[in-house]
C-alpha cells in the first residue's frame, strides 16, 4: 500500500547565503527582520517560476540567487512548454538550491507558450493534464525526488478563477493520476468545492503584485497591471505579519494562504525575495505546510503552521 505523503524534497532555510539584492534597480523601504506577533502564520511557501523559455533571462548571472530565497520552484510539464531534457536539467538545478519542485501546466498551446485560452472538451482538457502530470512525475522521479506540488500556468491559470469548471476538471484529472499531489491554485479559484468535492489537497498562494478584487479574488481584468516594488513589498508584509490582503477597494480582507509566487520579471524581484525570506521563521515549501494542516505528518508541532 503506497504510504499517503512523503515529502522528500522539502525545502530547508536556504540553498546557500544571499549574496546580492540585484534583479533592478528598486529600492525596496522595510524592516530587515521584522518580528511577528505569535499568532500570525510565518512559515509560508516562497515560490517563483523556473525553466520556462520566455524567462529564462530572468536567471542569468547573479540572479540566479533568487533560488537561494523561495523554498520551491515551478517548472514546466513539457506540453505548453518545455523540453523534457531542458526540464530534467532544471529539476536538477532547482534541487541543487535545495528547492522543492512543483510542475507547471497548461492548455496545449506552445506557440503561444499557453497564454491563450482553448475550448476544450472536459475529456480533452482530463487527457492533457494527466500528460502533463504523468511526464513531469517520470523526470521527477528519474531525478529520485517527488512532485512537490502542481500549479496551472497562464491562461489555465487565470480561467481557474475566471472558469470554476476548468478548474474542477483540472483537480479530478490530477485526483486519477495521483489523488495525494497538491494542487496549488490562485486566490478565487474553488477551493473548497475541489477538497469537499473531489477530495483533492488544494493550497492558496497570493500572486505579489497583482490586484485582488473587493469579491476577493484574483482580478483577471487587471492582472496585467503590476505594481510598484514598494507595494509588492507592502502586500507580502501584509499577508506575512496580519493575515490580510488590501482589496482594490480599499478592504483589508483575511486571506489563508500558504504560498506567496514571485514573478522573476518583478523589478527588484532579488531584494523583494531576500526581505520577504527575513520575515518568515523558515520558508516552507507547500507540500510541507499542507501536509501538516492535513495532519499526514507526525512529530511536527502543528501549531508552528
Amino acid at each position: 500500500m503506497n504510504k499517503p505523503f512523503k515529502p522528500s524534497n522539502r525545502r530547508g532555510g536556504g540553498g546557500g547565503p544571499n549574496r546580492g539584492n540585484r534583479g533592478g534597480a528598486a529600492v525596496i523601504k522595510g524592516p530587515k527582520a521584522s518580528p511577528a506577533p505569535k499568532d500570525v502564520t510565518r512559515h509560508l511557501d516562497l515560490n517563483t517560476n523556473f525553466g520556462l523559455t520566455m524567462e529564462r533571462h530572468y536567471f542569468e548571472g547573479r540572479n540566479i540567487e533568487l533560488l537561494e530565497s523561495v523554498s520551491s520552484v515551478n517548472i514546466p510539464a513539457c506540453v505548453h512548454d518545455g523540453h523534457p531534457i531542458d526540464v530534467f536539467k532544471d529539476i536538477q538545478r532547482a534541487r541543487s538550491y535545495d528547492c522543492s519542485v512543483g510542475g507547471l501546466i497548461g492548455y496545449p498551446d506552445p506557440k503561444n507558450y499557453g497564454h491563450h485560452t482553448m475550448a476544450l472538451s472536459e475529456e480533452e482538457l482530463t487527457a492533457w493534464i494527466q500528460v502533463q502530470v504523468g511526464t513531469f512525475r517520470a523526470l521527477c522521479q528519474g531525478n529520485l525526488i517527488e512532485v512537490g506540488h502542481i500549479r496551472p500556468y497562464g491562461a489555465l491559470y487565470l480561467d481557474f478563477v475566471s472558469k470554476p469548471e476548468v478548474a474542477m476538471t483540472v483537480a479530478k484529472a490530477i485526483k486519477a493520476v495521483d489523488p495525494w499531489l497538491i494542487l496549488l491554485c490562485p486566490i478565487g479559484a474553488p477551493i473548497d468545492q475541489i477538497e469537499s468535492e473531489i477530495g483533492q489537497p488544494t493550497a492558496t498562494e497570493l500572486y505579489l503584485g497583482k490586484r485582488i478584487s473587493p469579491e476577493g479574488k484574483l482580478d483577471v481584468d487587471k492582472f496585467d497591471d503590476n505594481m510598484h516594488p514598494q507595494s509588492v513589498f507592502d502586500q507580502a508584509r501584509q499577508l506575512i505579519m496580519e493575515g490580510t490582503v488590501t482589496t482594490s477597494d480599499g478592504q483589508a480582507m483575511s486571506m489563508a494562504c500558504k504560498s506567496l509566487h514571485l514573478h522573476p520579471s518583478l523589478r527588484g524581484h532579488l531584494i523583494i525575495a531576500q526581505r520577504i525570506k527575513t520575515m518568515l521563521v523558515e520558508p516552507v515549501a507547500v507540500s510541507l505546510t499542507t501536509a501538516s494542516h492535513a495532519g499526514w505528518l507526525h512529530g511536527i508541532d502543528d501549531h508552528a503552521f
